[in-house]
């Protein structure tokens, strides 16, 4: 084990983003098949005509749902990179950037992580849409913890070997 300085880690970069909208998507696929039953019932078999305007709403419905189930859960997508000089969080279209030296804390508090900076307009938040125990949101926030540790001038203290150069003494009785 070297005693030199820590090798400059490489950009990671994290994606946090909703699981699937599964109950929205299967609403909007009952709501397009019973809108399309309706309207091949109503020219098929001589139904009333409030079962086309029923069968068409509900297509409507469907479609969008459809749509705003798509677009909600993707917006919720968060990009997290964090280069050896600093952290970038891009969410919604906005990009926005804090150098490590800048990072004062770092707080967790379910399902936002706040890092907090020197300059209080600089500070970044970041979602997570996913349950707390999530995979990918642990893996960021050990990434985080190392890249802060290196930037403080902390290594890695996993395996690291006592320091033997000194011998201990015990202390001595009075």
């Amino acid at each position: 084990m070297s005693s030199g300085p820590a090798a400059h880690p490489t950009a990671q970069r994290f994606t946090l983003s909703a699981p699937p909208p599964v109950r929205a998507l299967a609403i909007a696929a009952a709501a397009e098949v019973l809108g399309a039953l309706l309207l091949v019932g109503w020219q098929a078999f001589d139904l009333p005509l409030a079962a086309a305007v029923l069968g068409g709403l509900l297509l409507a419905f469907g479609t969008a749902l459809l749509a705003a189930a798509l677009v909600l859960s993707g917006r919720v997508r968060t990009e997290v990179q964090l280069a050896p000089d600093s952290i970038t969080v891009v969410r919604g279209g906005q990009r926005r950037s804090a150098r490590w030296s800048q990072v004062a804390q770092v707080r967790v508090q379910h399902p936002q992580l706040h890092v907090l900076t020197t300059d209080p307009a600089a500070g970044l938040v970041i979602i997570n849409p996913r349950a707390e125990g999530d995979r990918v949101f642990s893996t960021l926030l050990e990434a985080l913890r190392q890249r802060l540790d290196t930037d403080r001038g902390h290594g890695d203290l996993r395996g690291a070997e006592p320091d033997v150069s000194r011998p201990e003494t015990p202390p001595q009785p009075r």
